[in-house]
């Protein structure tokens, strides 16, 4: 099972996570729950890839005035 799970894993580029790889062996006729495959896939030194947190680029300037409305 362990082989079956690394390479699911594998195909995916390392980015699948355990609901990913269980969906996958599910639709291959592989009936294991959801916590055997995250068991199996921790013991092989695997883990999902989540995607990059998004961050504030822009940093707002306090002590800039700001514009008069001309048009109003």
């Amino acid at each position: 099972m362990t082989e079956k799970i690394i390479e699911v894993h594998d195909e995916s580029n390392g980015i699948y996570g355990t609901p990913r790889i269980h969906a996958e062996l599910a639709d291959q006729g592989y009936r294991h729950s959801r916590k055997r495959v995250a068991r199996l896939l921790r013991q092989a030194g695997r883990a999902g890839r989540a995607p990059k947190r998004w961050r504030t680029t822009t940093i707002p300037d306090l002590a800039a005035t700001t514009p008069a409305d001309l048009i109003k």
